[in-house]
């Protein structure tokens, strides 16, 4: 199938054998071509998805309120789908069980179910979804989508459904298919995952028609606009800038991305990238230029951090030097002043000196990290060898990688530095990836990956 989301299509998975089945708008039965089960496959509902008797006219200032008070609430993952999970996305080895169990679900919800199947179904769908797009196998994520749809009753879950559809229908470059997708949704919901699906899906058109001034619109110009989902954020976040970004303003742009690092840590840093690797493989670039100037910052402002964590301005190492330049001193008096004998007062002395080491040690290294952060250059490199220590940080593997440098003012040169790794970044290391550097301007060797 050329085109996996095309509107035009019904694609709905095998009621046997979880095949996915393609057949045209108004269905009819379908024989599955895996299983050989025949297929009754009912024409798409495309009713609104909120019924028009059930909305309010609401001021648009009171509904951004409503929907800001709602951006506290955190919506629980269920524990059946958590259990299913590894690094935050299902496991590999638990596909089987995770697809059982939303086959299951979807009878129990088709039967009647009541919120509780509604809420795992949805949660099930979103997660082997993610998994089915890992794995490029778009067809069964569009098959895994349209089937939830024809179970899930609830506006919400039916809304965000949607969304994923509309979203990698523009992805495909099916615009008129995402917009019939997007067509039924609410866009004025009083539900902020539900509104925050509309606006991300609508700016993702908007994106890939190259209508910047759109996408801002939509999203804001700021984060702080418009309240977004927790669960959307990341995806808004890359929008949003990229918007800036072929607006002109790269500074920004760079400025939004790098305070959404901060503010989020690793776990955020992981998510803009997983979003741009998603318009990667469609072959789209986004925040070409800012995503590179954000991480600069990102990267200055935790070196500065970590700089003061673990050694506030040189604090830690004078600390040190004090403790043991003190040491030495009462040695020294206590000699002259002949209350020890002079044999029993060196230990003293060269505890003082082991003190005064440490502490010299820390307050050259704080400097060192200092000028490499503050004042280091910032290049690429690529990866030409990685290998295990056998070692681990915090319970994260510890690994030698080879980087060929690309200086500016030097030729090509090789270091090898020591990296803690996590296994969902390995595919980051692999031989032949292009890392972002930056180089102390003192001594070239002393070479930092920026995140």
């Amino acid at each position: 199938m050329a085109h996996e989301f095309s509107f035009l299509t019904r694609v709905l998975m095998c009621s046997k054998c979880g095949a996915p089945l393609q057949t045209g708008f108004a269905g009819g039965s379908v024989a599955c071509e895996y299983c050989g089960a025949v297929n009754l496959v009912t024409p798409r509902a495309e009713e609104p998805v909120e019924p028009l008797a059930a909305k309010v006219d609401m001021d648009e200032e009171a509904r951004l309120d409503l929907l800001r008070r709602q951006d506290r609430i955190q919506t629980e993952t269920p524990g059946d789908v958590k259990q299913l999970l590894s690094e935050g996305e299902l496991a590999p080895w638990k596909e089987g069980e995770a697809f059982a169990m939303w086959r299951t679900t979807c009878r129990e919800l088709g039967a009647g179910g009541g919120y509780r199947s509604a809420e795992l179904l949805y949660h099930l769908t979103i997660i082997l979804a993610g998994h089915f797009s890992r794995m490029n196998d778009n067809l069964r994520q569009r098959a895994l989508f349209e089937s939830a749809l024809e179970v899930l009753t609830l506006p919400r879950h039916r809304q965000l459904i949607r969304g994923s559809l509309v979203r990698n229908a523009a992805l495909e470059g099916e615009l008129d298919a995402a917009e019939k997708w997007l067509e039924p949704c609410n866009p004025r919901s009083e539900d902020l995952e539900s509104d925050s699906s509309y606006r991300v899906s609508r700016a993702e058109i908007h994106t890939m028609r190259e209508d910047w001034n759109a996408v801002l619109d939509v999203l804001g110009r700021s984060p702080t606009d418009v309240p977004i989902a927790s669960t959307m954020d990341a995806k808004a976040m890359v929008q949003r800038a990229n918007a800036l970004e072929h607006l002109g303003d790269v500074d920004e742009a760079a400025e939004q991305l790098a305070l959404y690092m901060e503010t989020t840590g690793a776990a955020g840093v992981k998510a803009l990238r997983a979003v741009s690797s998603v318009y990667e493989k469609a072959g789209v670039t986004v925040c070409g230029e800012a995503m590179k100037a954000a991480g600069v910052l990102y990267s200055l402002k935790k070196g500065s951090v970590a700089l003061k964590s673990a050694n506030p301005g040189g604090c830690f190492g004078r600390v040190f030097v004090d403790i043991g330049a003190l040491i030495i001193l009462v040695a020294v008096v206590l000699t002259f002043a002949g209350k020890g004998e002079r044999g029993s007062l060196i230990p003293i002395a060269l505890l003082g000196i082991v003190f005064l080491s440490i502490g010299l040690k820390h307050i050259r290294d704080g400097k060192r990290a200092m000028r490499l952060h503050s004042r280091g250059t910032v290049t690429a490199g690529t990866v030409t060898g990685i290998e295990p220590t056998g070692l681990k940080v915090n319970g994260t593997p510890l690994y030698h990688v080879d980087i060929e440098v690309v200086h500016p003012r030097r030729k090509p040169y090789t270091v090898r530095i020591g990296k803690e790794i996590p296994d969902d970044e390995m595919d980051r290391y692999r031989v032949g990836a292009t890392l972002s550097l930056k180089v102390d301007p003192k001594d070239h060797k002393h070479t930092a990956v920026l995140d």
